[in-house]
């Protein structure tokens, strides 16, 4: 009954997308609540998170909104914890910016492409991105 008056298509667009072994999608609980509560669509994940180092790393590696749509990684990459010395795909995986959409586990190790998990993340970091490169 939440989502009485709610466009389904829509949630799922914004704050569907999470995914850990490129299977099953997970839906963002925070977004999801925040919604139901307020009665309308909301960037709330960005009011939530920590972006500024994130976003400061995407930065000063030059990289670009588009250059994160389609990585291919490791296993290995993704389990780095190295805050300063983490690859990208690592950083942005970790804290929730990409997430897994597929696992080709062809090779003899799994190759793990990562994406946005959804258009709110997308869109919220393209857009702090170029609010960042223009000051």
């Amino acid at each position: 009954d939440q989502l009485v008056g709610l466009d389904r298509q829509a949630v799922r667009d914004r704050y569907n997308g999470y995914n850990w072994c490129g299977e099953e999608n997970v839906y963002n609980p925070y977004d999801v609540l925040q919604l139901f509560d307020r009665r309308e669509f909301g960037a709330y994940w960005f009011e939530a998170s920590a972006l500024a180092h994130v976003v400061n790393q995407i930065v000063e590696r030059n990289i670009s909104v588009t250059d994160l749509e389609d990585i291919a990684t490791s296993a290995a990459s993704l389990s780095s914890f190295e805050l300063e010395d983490s690859a990208t795909e690592a950083l942005l995986f970790q804290s929730g910016y990409l997430t897994v959409r597929s696992v080709d586990r062809d090779e003899r190790l799994p190759v793990y492409r990562l994406g946005y998990p959804n258009r709110e993340v997308r869109l919220g970091l393209a857009e702090r991105l170029e609010a960042c490169r223009a000051r």
